[in-house]
């Protein structure tokens, strides 16, 4: 792409999806927004009272549980830390011993079971996203997006900072994909961006694309469809897509210019 193609138009469209899975949502007690999911390391009992004594389900090897913090506790004249669990998608939760979870930067498996690290969940989920996207196109018969490495590099930019600030605008009221899209000098005559985030872990990186692109598609009229005529804008060209995971939050960013 040239850098000095003159800017014509700049047209800012701010909007947000909150799309969330219910099945990705850990509301249960102990367990906050800030919980991290982990596994079992061999089969283990889940009890109903912090002393153990009361069990209520037994979990499989490398079930995946959402956890909460650690209680200390006087067991039988021992010393024991347990956390408060829930099982994934499931309604089993309790008490389970500390030493029985495996914690792990790894946050989910693809279609081939392979567990994905941090990077490779953020990369495949981006690429599920375009492909999804440009699907979206293909079924109305609008040309596909090419994706742009300029743009991929704002998409991620701007994934990251979406985690603690998830707002298309500064304290100023500055467009924040435009500034940056400036300060990199990408040339445009429009550009506009879509963000989303799902809290949780998503089962595959296509699962987190899909529900974010279908909800900007399909389930949009909260925000008068404006994120859905983003996406499908006949006249766009290029895009970008960013994915950033962090603890158990997951955010998505797409540019899109022309």
């Amino acid at each position: 792409m040239n850098n000095k193609v003159k800017k014509q138009i700049i047209t800012i469209v701010g909007l947000v999806v909150l799309s969330i899975s219910a099945a990705l949502i850990v509301n249960i007690n102990n367990i906050d927004a800030k919980s991290s999911i982990g596994y079992t390391k061999k089969v283990t009992n889940v009890y109903k009272n912090k002393k153990l004594t009361k069990k209520v389900a037994s979990l499989k090897k490398n079930q995946a549980i959402y956890y909460g913090k650690i209680h200390v506790i006087k067991n039988n004249g021992q010393t024991i830390k347990v956390r408060y669990i829930k099982k994934n998608n499931s309604k089993v939760k309790g008490y389970i011993l500390n030493n029985k979870i495996k914690y792990s930067k790894q946050v989910s498996t693809n279609k081939s079971n392979k567990k994905l690290s941090v990077a490779e969940f953020q990369s495949e989920a981006a690429q599920a996203a375009f492909k999804l996207i440009n699907m979206e196109r293909a079924k109305r018969n609008l040309s596909p997006l090419t994706s742009d490495d300029q743009m991929n590099e704002l998409a991620q930019r701007r994934s990251a900072e979406i985690q603690s600030n998830f707002s298309h605008y500064d304290k100023e009221g500055h467009a924040l994909h435009v500034q940056e899209a400036n300060q990199m000098n990408i040339s445009y005559s429009y550009i506009a961006e879509c963000i989303g985030y799902s809290s949780g872990y998503a089962d595959t990186p296509e699962s987190f694309a899909k529900t974010q692109i279908n909800a900007m598609i399909y389930d949009d009229a909260a925000s008068d469809w404006g994120h859905r005529d983003i996406l499908l804008n006949p006249e766009s060209k290029y895009i970008g897509v960013g994915v950033t995971v962090k603890g158990s939050k997951e955010t998505l960013s797409v540019n899109i210019m022309r």
